[in-house]
């Protein structure tokens, strides 16, 4: 038995019947407990304690025996800090300490849903849909399962294609996370096409895990076929950058999203809908999630999916310098699993984009020189580094 809390913002303590049983401290993250030897029959008490992302970014700040650029969307002024800028610390979307667009205003608080799930011998964890090749004749495809089970056993895995059976295998689990992959191919596949070039035909696949008759585990998911390339190749100008989609050079058409209310839970699925349904009337085919905000809702990318928007997904870093400590660095690493793997599956994601003008910011902002003026070579390499570590080794 387990609790799973989907989103929370973000440092928090959470107790069970007065046992503490988490602590988190990265709001792009899900957050999982153990709670079987919490629970009690009757009544169970669960206590959320949040501490202020402005005071423990304070104590991170002070900590620290150089300084980095400040982030020039950061308004620690309105915040009553002076030129205390904070927000670098803490896995929190950036625009909530202020941005040329926005207010400030740092929230905490439970952002996403909280449930409460059990299962017995074994259960599919994830799965994921490799699309090796895709052409108009054939999809060929490797899904591959994660599966987690408590002992030692063998069960029948069965999978299914809009309904159709492609996978039935026997597979021997051992205890703990087991990996498992299968191939399926798919003749004359319906093609996933952005908007405005064909159809948006999606493809619904089930697993399930039997022992004999009973059922144990199942999982579903939802997926487009479609080939998509980034085209970087040398031309006249130097090189190029384009988006090849089913073997078609697109022309993108699209915009910058942000979120669209600081406080994100007040974003209803009519308007996600109106959002998307909009971008699409106005003939658009791609929006850039910008990497101030928050790696969006699930309904965002279903909407998307369906709607034929293809997505260039940032990570969400933005318009700054970043701490490279393990602590931190492991923190992103967990926040990127979490991420890919919840929407590697989503047709629309097109791109996976590091940050949001950082690069620029050393370079072309004056921000490297005056690190190196004002406090020398040696801490412009830490922070540089920093910079490398995270986005030219971790992400990728």
């Amino acid at each position: 038995m387990e609790i799973v809390f989907g989103g929370l913002d973000t440092y928090a303590d959470v107790y069970l019947n007065d046992r503490l049983i988490l602590q988190a401290d990265n709001m792009f993250r899900s957050w999982i407990a153990d709670i079987k030897e919490y629970l009690k029959p009757g009544e169970n008490n669960l206590r959320i304690c949040f501490h202020s992302p402005v005071k423990v970014g304070l104590e991170k700040l002070e900590a620290l025996d150089y300084k980095f650029p400040d982030p020039p969307n950061d308004l620690s002024e309105i915040g009553g800090l002076v030129d205390r800028k904070v927000s670098i610390f803490t896995r929190k979307a950036p625009y909530h300490f202020g941005w040329d667009w926005g207010p400030r205003l740092v929230t905490s608080g439970i952002w996403k849903e909280v449930t409460v799930r059990g299962w017995d011998m074994a259960r599919i964890k994830n799965v994921f849909v490799q699309q090796a090749g895709v052409s108009e004749k054939k999809a060929d495809l490797k899904v591959h399962l994660e599966i987690e089970s408590t002992g030692s056993r063998t069960l029948e895995l069965e999978g299914m294609v809009n309904g159709e059976k492609t996978i039935r295998a026997t597979v021997s689990l051992e205890p703990g996370l087991n990996e498992i992959s299968e191939p399926v191919t798919i003749a004359d596949p319906d093609l996933w096409w952005p908007n405005g070039l064909g159809e948006q035909h999606l493809y619904d696949l089930k697993f399930t895990l039997r022992d004999g008759r009973k059922l144990i585990s199942e999982a579903e998911t939802r997926t487009g076929l479609r080939d998509i390339r980034v085209v970087r190749e040398e031309d006249r100008a130097g090189e190029s950058f384009f988006f090849r989609v089913n073997g078609q050079p697109v022309f993108m058409k699209g915009a910058n999203y942000i979120p669209q209310d600081v406080f994100l839970p007040r974003v209803t699925p009519d308007k996600y809908a109106h959002i998307i349904r909009s971008a699409a009337d106005a003939n658009m085919n791609m929006l850039r999630v910008w990497g101030g905000g928050i790696y969006e809702k699930d309904i965002f990318y279903e909407l998307c999916d369906e709607m034929g928007i293809l997505v260039w997904q940032d990570f969400m870093f933005a318009c700054a310098m970043y701490p490279g400590d393990e602590t931190f660095l492991e923190s992103v690493r967990q926040e990127a699993v979490d991420q890919v793997k919840r929407l590697r599956n989503h047709p629309c994601i097109a791109l996976w984009c590091g940050n949001n003008e950082n690069l620029s910011a050393w370079y072309n902002w004056g921000w490297k020189e005056q690190v190196t003026r004002e406090q020398g070579e040696e801490v412009a390499g830490i922070i540089w580094n920093a910079y490398e570590e995270k986005f030219h080794h971790l992400l990728p």
